[in-house]
């Protein structure tokens, strides 16, 4: 009876007594009564519930199925699938986060590395002028690049945009990436490598800015990090720099002198170049060949500034370089085009399609740490109580 009521189109003896004339009756008996079979099997007595279950007779003399232990077994199967594979994408979502902070890490590290190289040249017998060492280090840093972009030259892959908004990308990063690094390396020559890094680090504050003025959200964490790093730079600043001293530059407020106000400068543009990476990578642009052809429009944007240098001392070319010929100093100069040059722009790019800008800055700012390390064990700095503490 109560099978019966729940199959009321279907009679009984239309499954399984007479498997050939009745097959549709079967289909339909199988597939469109599930969920009244379902109800009506919460609401029958036990003996009633044993009987349904074990009914079933799919063809004559085939095995019978309970279909309702069948379905609750499916449904649990399906269920531990999906929540294994939302697992697993959580845990490689995880794992890339992962990668990326250790990549920005190791970034970090190759930055710091860069303002002890620069102030290694300065300090050697003839150094070079600023013009010259950024494009001798962009020279060598774009050849890096050629293995990449030589088999794609007649098809440049540039991701999902287009060629034009591709070149935009690259020019711009070029520019911003003057700014930061150029601005550096002439702040370097009036300032000691550990204070000129440090204070670079701004951006950690001047990015967070420009995500405002760009409609981005800054959260109360970011808030108080950025207080932080100011005041670590402020307290920085008031110590005194033996450089700045040794060369004559004045120091103004808060005993800033002007390499000081150069490496600032070049902080804002490295907080842009960091929001402008992420805004392209995540638009869809090519890292790899994004940061190749940055960095040839870069050298290029280099050789200008040394023409004009070169032109301004009355084409005094030996007046670039006067101990080019140092072993040491090209070593140091072409280890600092392919480590903290093309190796940390392509780790850079690739670890912020995993990390957010904000993050990517963060981590980022711990090059003053490494910046301090290499210049106390490899040229000699003292570093201040107040140097310290910043």
């Amino acid at each position: 009876a109560s099978l019966s009521s729940a199959l009321p189109s279907a009679p009984i003896s239309a499954i399984g007594a007479h498997p050939s004339p009745h097959s549709s009756s079967l289909a339909w008996a199988t597939h469109s009564t599930l969920p009244v079979l379902a109800a009506r099997h919460r609401t029958t007595s036990s003996s009633q519930r044993s009987g349904f279950q074990s009914f079933t007779a799919l063809r004559g003399g085939a095995p019978k199925i309970p279909l309702l232990p069948l379905l609750r077994r499916v449904i649990r199967r399906d269920k531990g699938l999906t929540r294994a594979n939302s697992g697993d994408a959580q845990m490689q979502q995880k794992a890339q986060v992962t990668l990326g902070r250790i990549e920005l890490t190791v970034v970090a590290l190759l930055y710091g590395s860069l303002t002890v190289a620069f102030r290694f040249l300065y300090n050697l017998d003839g150094p070079p002028t600023a013009a010259a060492l950024s494009f001798g280090r962009g020279i060598l840093a774009a050849a890096c690049f050629i293995p990449a972009i030589i088999p794609r030259k007649n098809a440049a892959p540039v991701g999902t945009v287009t060629k034009t908004t591709f070149w935009i990308a690259a020019a711009e990063l070029a520019a911003w990436n003057l700014g930061s690094q150029g601005l550096l390396n002439v702040g370097l020559l009036f300032t000691e490598a550990s204070r000129g890094s440090f204070l670079t680090q701004l951006s950690v504050v001047l990015t967070p800015i420009v995500s405002l003025f760009a409609g981005q959200k800054v959260g109360l964490d970011v808030g108080i990090g950025c207080a932080m790093a100011l005041a670590g730079v402020v307290i920085l600043s008031k110590s005194e720099s033996a450089v700045g001293i040794a060369t004559g530059a004045g120091s103004g407020l808060l005993g800033i002198n002007v390499g000081d106000i150069f490496c600032i400068l070049g902080a804002l543009c490295w907080s842009l170049y960091i929001f402008r990476l992420s805004s392209w990578v995540g638009k869809g642009v090519e890292p790899t060949p994004l940061q190749a052809w940055k960095t040839i429009i870069l050298a290029g944007f280099y050789g200008i500034w040394m023409l004009i240098d070169v032109a301004k001392s009355g084409w005094a070319w030996g007046a670039l370089w006067p101990g080019l010929g140092s072993a040491v100093g090209l070593a140091v100069l072409i280890y600092s085009a392919i480590g903290p040059g093309a190796v940390a722009d392509v780790m850079q790019s690739q670890a912020q399609q995993k990390v957010s800008a904000a993050e990517a800055n963060v981590i980022l700012s711990s090059e003053p740490l490494w910046a301090l390390l290499f210049g106390v064990f490899l040229l000699g700095e003292v570093v201040t109580v107040n140097g310290a503490i910043g």
